[in-house]
């Protein structure tokens, strides 16, 4: 009888998850007032995210003037790459006898992000400015990732996160002692990466002990059902789109310049507007990346998929394709065990920081009320989750808010 209370008491008790830790409510609070975005729209505000994001040029830094601050090549060794390593870039501060260790923050950038993306470079210089040791890798969807040959497709998920992983690890037994003393790992993970980031923090690995915290931002929190909206949207966003890229191209300026010129508090209430905003942003921000990395795995590396990334330089191939290929397709064609996993308990992103691996990590995510990768109420009432009021996908990148909150929390 006892053993049914409890049982019954657990069912009903509010679920909670392992990993997740509350943010600062005073800070938070302040954090959240300071918020510029009025825009009421999501795939507005995330078009304006985008035009005003900041661009860092890191080579050319001042901070690199400092003679102990270095940025060099990154290479993990993993078996999961033809070419044997997972590559990306590292900033560190050099050891000396009286280091007791940074924090080494590994960063994961949004869907198709390269090491070259600004809101790759952002994370870094902002973090590394801080003091820490900071690793960029590329998204497993983008072109930099794809260029090390992995023997798996984009979209692989639990593989791309493994092959982190062992790259990782196999770095920190490595070159990564000799160059720097790690107090702490945390990782970074943005949008598509920052699903990846879950994974990794509820899955195991040799450098679990030193991995304290993890902050997931924009992320979806079921893949597969977030594709699946993802998609409904690029269907809706293809009778936007003009047969002739010079129309198309002009058609975007025009929109991203009355974005820009509107600022964060202009709501655009004209639909055909934000009919044809809302196709740009899906279609240019995820169909037409999409193709140039199945394009790259069909050309480069020789993964045969759809036959017209054999003629993609014909436009009417190129625009067939943009109009008929779809993400749930290719996921049940070429991923279909990755399919599959997504679609049981490993496809909610809270079952993975609910994991015993991530019992010691501090998990933290930061969304928005209208980010459009999610169904509505689909966050749980956590005080480790912030749901900003507006943003749509990522939109809050725009401007200084988000290096203020980095310099705040991270």
């Amino acid at each position: 009888m006892i053993n049914m209370l409890i049982l019954f008491l657990f069912l009903i008790m509010p679920h909670s998850y392992a990993g997740l830790v509350d943010w600062d409510e005073t800070k938070s609070q302040e954090i959240i007032n300071q918020y510029p975005l009025k825009i009421k729209n999501g795939f507005v505000s995330s078009m304006w995210g985008t035009i005003n994001e900041p661009s860092i040029r890191l080579e050319s830094h001042s901070i690199f003037e400092n003679p102990v601050a270095t940025m060099a090549e990154w290479k993990g060794k993993s078996s999961h790459f033809k070419s044997g390593y997972l590559k990306g870039k590292l900033l560190y501060w050099k050891k000396n006898k009286n280091d007791i260790g940074r924090p080494l923050y590994i960063i994961i950038p949004g869907s198709f992000s390269n090491l070259s993306t600004p809101q790759t470079k952002r994370y870094a210089y902002t973090l590394f400015r801080k003091g820490y040791n900071v690793i960029m890798l590329p998204n497993p969807l983008s072109i930099d990732f794809l260029s090390n040959h992995p023997n798996f497709l984009p979209g692989s998920i639990f593989k791309e996160s493994d092959s982190i992983i062992e790259a990782v690890e196999s770095w920190l037994g490595d070159s990564g002692k000799k160059l720097i003393k790690i107090s702490e790992i945390n990782i970074v993970g943005t949008s598509y990466g920052g699903f990846v980031a879950g994974v990794i923090t509820g899955s195991k690995r040799k450098w679990k002990e030193l991995h304290k915290k993890t902050f997931i931002i924009s992320a979806p929190r079921y893949l597969d059902k977030s594709m699946k909206l993802l998609e409904r949207y690029v269907v809706k966003g293809l009778s936007y789109v003009s047969r002739y890229k010079v129309v198309e191209f002009y058609k975007m300026i025009a929109k991203a310049l009355m974005i820009y010129i509107g600022g964060p508090e202009k709501n655009f209430l004209d639909q055909n507007v934000l009919n044809e905003v809302q196709s740009f942003v899906v279609i240019h921000g995820f169909q037409r990346l999409l193709i140039e990395s199945l394009e790259y795995c069909h050309r480069v590396l020789k993964k045969s998929t759809y036959q017209l990334l054999g003629d993609i330089d014909n436009a009417e191939s190129y625009l067939k394709l943009k109009r008929t290929l779809r993400f749930s397709d290719y996921s049940n064609k070429y991923l279909p065990k990755t399919l599959s996993r997504l679609q049981s308990e490993d496809g909610d992103l809270l079952s993975w920081v609910n994991k015993k691996e991530a019992i010691s990590v501090s998990v933290r995510i930061l969304t928005t009320k209208d980010d459009w990768v999610n169904e509505s109420h689909t966050w749980p009432d956590s005080k480790a989750i912030m749901i900003l009021p507006r943003g749509g996908h990522f939109g809050f990148r725009g401007g200084l808010w988000l290096d203020k909150l980095m310099n705040e929390f991270f």
